[in-house]
């Protein structure tokens, strides 16, 4: 049983890194065809602006269902939780 959940977490992990590395190199890629569609202050002006886009999605994808979530568990009764679910603002 510990061999098989190993092979599976070891198979799980080459998949993300393999992931990982094609992105890596479709990100590369991508970066020369867009700098001359937009030219050089189009990539600058992407360049600034990226990194708070990111965190922007950093924080709606993780911070939000998080947020929920505590919400939920904070909740006494089964109708509470329902409201809350229904309603989480």
């Amino acid at each position: 049983m510990r061999q098989n959940h190993l092979q599976s977490l070891m198979r799980g992990a080459w998949i993300l890194s393999l992931g990982a590395l094609i992105t890596k190199i479709l990100s590369a890629v991508y970066r020369v065809p867009f700098q001359n569609l937009v030219g050089n202050t189009g990539f600058y002006v992407y360049q600034q602006v990226y990194p708070l886009y990111g965190l922007a999605v950093v924080l709606a994808l993780s911070g939000g269902p998080v947020f929920i979530s505590k919400l939920v568990a904070g909740a006494r009764t089964p109708e509470q939780r329902a409201n809350v679910t229904r309603n989480p603002w």
